[in-house]
């Protein structure tokens, strides 16, 4: 039987498991302090993480600004990649932006990343532009949007 992945809102005790996993996969990791302000004082801000067997594996970071929300960061561990977990997080932020009647999502994304491109584009993103030199290591994003129904 397969353990069962729950997706649940960030708290204060998921922040050093967070900041690890930003440590792994990015050359700029957001910090533990900027971390903990995201996630208690700025009102735009929404985190949820992925457990699997009591362990955070993943999470997903967004702003909603009037009707839009922008992903701020997606991350699943290496070692559990392929079992669904980034499909899950990107579903409970879809889910909380369809029930706040907003109207886009959009995101960048390396254009190297061909796994999450897949993955945005199933779930209805559609490639806008490319944003030249993008990230610190010169490596261009692609800017993609997701319409929803909005009001």
């Amino acid at each position: 039987m397969k353990p069962k992945i729950n997706v649940r809102g960030m708290v204060v005790s998921d922040l050093d498991k967070v900041v690890a996993l930003e440590r792994t996969y990015f050359d700029q990791p957001i910090t533990g302090k900027r971390l903990e302000y995201e996630l208690l004082e700025n009102e735009l801000a929404h985190f949820y993480v992925a457990e699997l067997a009591d362990d955070v594996v993943g999470y997903i970071g967004f702003w909603v600004t009037g009707e839009n929300a922008d992903i701020m960061n997606i991350v699943v561990n290496k070692t559990v990649r392929r079992q669904g977990i980034g499909r899950l997080l990107l579903a409970e932020m879809i889910d909380y932006c369809t029930n706040r009647a907003l109207k886009h999502v959009s995101l960048e994304v390396r254009q190297s990343n061909c796994s999450a491109i897949k993955l945005y584009e199933q779930f209805g993103f559609k490639y806008i532009r490319k944003r030249k030199h993008y990230y610190q290591d010169g490596e261009d994003a692609l800017y993609m949007v997701m319409q929803l129904g909005g009001k």
